[in-house]
């Protein structure tokens, strides 16, 4: 646990944000500001797009203590993920042993992708932890026949809704395909499972119904149709990916467990197909391989396939991998943990020691552009970019300077450039040089790194 927390805590503050954290924290600040919990903004206007407000809740209040900036927007994700290490745990524990416990805490520590997610201020971390708590909830309560966790894992199910809309509802459909394959139908007449149901209702149902209510179809359309879209549709101007991309990400970023994945579930496979072990530890492996594999299979279907979106799976990734290694454990004499426990105190002290983490893990998106920070601070008006590079240039100067951004298109820009009025102007360098050569008298550098440049226009003040 001192293992996972200093990972994850340590030089939280250092990189700047990525241009999504920047989205999330300007939100959050926006809402502090204003006042308005409620209706969602960006720029000090409505915004609606398909994220529930929990992490602008969650955003919003530790920054009205601790200010906005890089380490308290993500210090609720970074919380919330080290928590769910340390229940992984004692889950772990729980239905395993302290061997697996260990293991599976260190895997997830050590999942690339959950690490990024734990130290950024975006929905996949608190999204994935919310499912994994309810998951747990829900096991305990029905193995151990302690129904008062039901309740718990429709609170949390409804966080998880709030939290990422219809990708909390992973949790229901891992359930149903649990009991149909374990034909365990006892649980669909457990009144406290359908009470479970309700209180996850109870939580995300008001603020939908509020929203629906008080701004109408502009909500409607928006907030639903970016689902449809994503599912359906697609994003325009971005091709669909292909079927295959989840898999090829995993492979990629799984590493160095997705070996031991790979063997530990082809492994208990085997044990579930030619019933190995005893019903009850089946109904475990059962559990695991529906909670990895039924969330990828609803991600596949649509199609626009994110990398974040593989988040939740990595929990109960990290559990199977530690069942496997656990029995390579076993047949070498306990060098396996011993092994893991050396490597992984040596990576520890190198990532203390060393800003590798903030370099290597954390977004590295606005690096070139957080000097020019101050100088966009001092300009009083709204700054012009191309429409190709408002987003990009848009969060960051929100959240960071507090200025607006306007997309052009190229000939839109030029003609700023030629108004007898100081305009200012944010471009990457490729697009600076491009409008340099043609309209070089026009143009006057006010601060530069390798890849962006601020630059205002020269006119003629008489």
């Amino acid at each position: 646990m001192i293992i996972s927390f200093l990972v994850i805590f340590h030089r939280l503050g250092e990189a700047p944000l990525g241009g999504d954290d920047c989205y999330f924290s300007e939100k959050a600040k926006e809402m502090a500001r204003t006042g308005d919990y409620l209706t969602l903004k960006y720029g000090y206007a409505i915004n609606f797009d398909n994220k529930p407000p929990f992490i602008f809740w969650m955003n919003s209040f530790v920054g009205k203590i601790l200010g906005f900036n890089n380490f308290s927007m993500r210090l609720g994700s970074a919380v919330l993920c080290w928590i769910c290490v340390v229940l992984t745990f004692w889950f772990t524990k729980y239905i395993f042993g302290s061997v697996e416990a260990f293991l599976s805490s260190i895997v997830l520590t050590f999942t690339q992708q959950y690490l990024y997610h734990a130290r950024s201020a975006v929905t996949d971390g608190p999204l994935a932890v919310f499912i994994s708590f309810a998951m747990f909830c829900f096991w305990v309560a029905y193995a151990k026949k302690k129904p008062i966790l039901y309740y718990l894992m429709g609170l949390f199910t409804g966080l998880a809704v709030m939290t990422k809309q219809i990708n909390g509802f992973f949790v229901y459909a891992i359930i149903v395909v649990f009991i149909i394959l374990t034909r365990n139908y006892k649980i669909l007449i457990n009144p406290h499972f359908y009470g479970g149901i309700i209180v996850s209702f109870i939580i995300f149902l008001p603020w939908h119904i509020w929203s629906i209510v008080v701004h109408g179809m502009p909500f409607v359309t928006s907030y639903f149709g970016s689902i449809f879209s994503f599912v359906f549709k697609g994003i325009e101007n971005r091709a669909s990916d292909p079927w295959y991309e989840y898999i090829r990400k995993i492979v990629e970023n799984y590493w160095p467990w997705f070996p031991f994945l790979i063997a530990s579930i082809l492994y208990e496979i085997k044990n579930i197909l030619y019933k190995k072990i005893g019903s009850e530890e089946i109904r475990k492996r059962v559990f695991l391989l529906t909670w990895s594999f039924i969330p990828l299979f609803i991600l596949q279907l649509g199609k626009i396939k994110t990398t974040q979106n593989l988040t939740p799976i990595y929990i109960p990734f990290s559990i199977l991998t530690s069942l496997f290694l656990k029995r390579i454990n076993e047949n070498t004499a306990g060098k396996v943990v011993k092994w893991i426990v050396l490597l992984t105190s040596v990576v520890t002290i190198i990532f203390l020691l060393t800003p590798i983490i903030p370099k290597t893990m954390d977004s590295r998106e606005y690096v070139e552009y957080m000097p020019l920070i101050d100088s966009v601070k001092k300009i009083s008006s709204v700054v012009y970019t191309l429409k190709h590079t408002f987003w990009y240039f848009s969060n960051a100067t929100w959240f960071y300077a507090d200025r607006r951004v306007i997309g052009l298109t190229e000939d839109e820009l030029i003609n700023k450039l030629f108004l007898n009025k100081k305009s200012y102007f944010l471009l990457f360098t490729d697009d600076f040089y491009r409008l340099k050569r043609r309209f070089s008298s026009k143009i006057k550098i006010l601060k530069a790194s390798k890849r962006i440049v601020l630059f205002t226009n020269l006119y003629d003040e008489n």
